[in-house]
């Protein structure tokens, strides 16, 4: 129900107008403002923000004086009512001609004249819906442009956060999406564009078991929280976001029968969305729903076409990708980096004795090992049939020594259920140690530190010097 005061501006001869101000000042619902005519009239009237205008019985050029400068201000749309002094449908009729939009009779205490206010003030408050209506699907349909446009989920999240909480004017928007990676499989995030306190946090998250009883989803899902912050706008106070806020509507993120997520619209004030805000909610959740789908199929696909599928490592394209990278930024910023070549010993041998299916899992273990052994910027890529490359940001050739040992500490302790325990060889070079001009003498230099391991004996790290021979290797060495 709306409860806000109507404002209906009088103007023109104040006796005129009297009684019918002193039957709308008796009303609660209505606020009476006063203006005398004059050539800025038009000016003063649109600062009062006013919903009625009516004015007593001016002349006719008077009239159209004013509804010209009518058209040329914000109060255009705001319709216009004649008070006549004495009944007359020829006044009337000439009035609603020149362009008023109602003709009140007099007296004020009369059913007709309030109703016929009551019924402009309605027609206006219709107008203002539909206003509202038109400029909401502009920019649901500016937004959805935005949305559809952009590859990149954080992009899109800060986007949605952003642009929804100023369309429909709440404190705080947050998104509840369950993670498709099966690596992070069973977690939630909650992406929200406030800090979240933690009874905050504890709320959403049993807000999510009770949707997730509803679309009867396994609650397991919602067990284990991960928190990604992004800020937007200025900090609040502490005493501003302990408050915790009410969250006056969620929605479902469902593309066909797939569930995505939920998105919850919080305020401190408000207690429902209208039905208007409803609707614009559910189109917009909708479009969000599509937007997010695409994006985890770009993702998809892009995660194929990078990644070695048995390995799951990245492939020899993406690697060079990110090698060439690290090349600008060492030319640019003088930074370091090193690079691990690794073998897997006697492979050809595995294959022979024991099938191509055991050979797969032991190079879907390697990777398996790999993957657990480095950090989340290192990159680690299949480079060959058995060899494998790590590229190490910001690490000396030490610390890669370290990566290298962790790795075959590891696989050597897998039992594959083999006569003898599966190894593997590693060079190391680092662009701090080795005069190193562009990626060919790096996969050079590490290369034959990895062949030097094999000649070694196999089973072991070797780090670049000048003292390692660059010899290459035969196919005896390198298997």
């Amino acid at each position: 129900m709306d409860t806000e005061q109507k404002r209906i501006v009088l103007c023109g001869n104040a006796k005129a107008y009297m009684e019918l101000q002193r039957v709308l000042e008796a009303r609660k619902d209505i606020l009476v403002k006063t203006v005398h005519l004059s050539g800025e009239t038009s000016i003063r009237i649109a600062d009062m923000k006013p919903d009625l205008i009516i004015t007593t019985e001016p002349d006719i050029d008077q009239l159209k004086a004013f509804l010209r400068q009518k058209e040329r201000s914000r109060i255009n749309p705001v319709p216009l009512a004649v008070l006549l002094q004495k009944s007359s449908r020829k006044k009337a009729t000439t009035y609603l001609k020149a362009g008023a939009d109602e003709v009140l009779d007099t007296p004020a205490t009369e059913p007709l004249t309030t109703a016929r206010i009551d019924a402009a003030l309605r027609g206006r408050r219709r107008f203002l819906e539909l206003q509202r209506a038109n400029y909401d699907s502009i920019r649901l349909f500016k937004l959805t442009r935005k949305m559809h446009a952009t590859l990149d989920i954080e992009e899109l999240i800060r986007l949605v956060l952003e642009e929804i909480r100023a369309l429909l004017e709440v404190d705080q928007v947050n998104l509840l999406l369950l993670e498709h990676d099966q690596e992070l499989a069973n977690k939630l995030y909650v992406n929200s564009d406030r800090r979240l306190k933690r009874r905050a946090v504890k709320a959403i998250i049993n807000d999510f078991r009770n949707w997730l009883r509803n679309l009867q989803i396994n609650e397991n899902i919602s067990r284990k929280a991960i928190l990604k912050y992004i800020h937007q706008g200025h900090r609040r106070n502490e005493e501003e976001t302990d408050k915790l806020l009410n969250i006056i509507f969620s929605n479902y993120l469902k593309t066909k029968n797939e569930f995505i997520g939920i998105i919850n619209f919080l305020d401190k004030d408000k207690k429902e969305f209208s039905q208007g805000e409803i609707a614009l909610t559910s189109a917009l959740s909708q479009q969000l729903a599509f937007s997010i789908k695409n994006i985890l199929l770009f993702e998809t696909l892009n995660f194929l076409a990078r990644k070695d599928e048995l390995t799951q490592l990245f492939n020899r394209r993406y690697f060079n990708e990110r090698f060439n990278d690290e090349f600008l930024r060492k030319a640019r910023y003088g930074s370091f980096f090193s690079c691990i070549m690794c073998d897997l010993d006697h492979f050809k041998q595995i294959n022979d004795s024991y099938g191509h299916l055991k050979g797969d899992k032991v190079l879907s273990e390697f990777g398996h090992a790999i993957r657990n052994c480095i950090r989340r910027i290192d990159i680690a890529a299949r480079y060959g049939g058995e060899e494998f490359i790590i590229l190490l940001p910001e690490t000396t050739a030490v610390d890669a020594l370290t990566v290298a040992e962790r790795i075959r500490n590891t696989i050597s302790a897998i039992s594959f259920g083999f006569d003898a325990p599966v190894t593997a060889s590693f060079g190391v070079v680092c662009t701090r140690s080795a005069r190193i001009e562009n990626k060919e003498d790096m996969i050079f230099r590490a290369d034959a530190a990895l062949y030097h391991a094999k000649r070694l004996g196999r089973n072991r790290t070797v780090i670049y010097s000048e003292s390692v021979d660059l010899t290459p290797a035969d196919k005896e060495e390198k298997s």
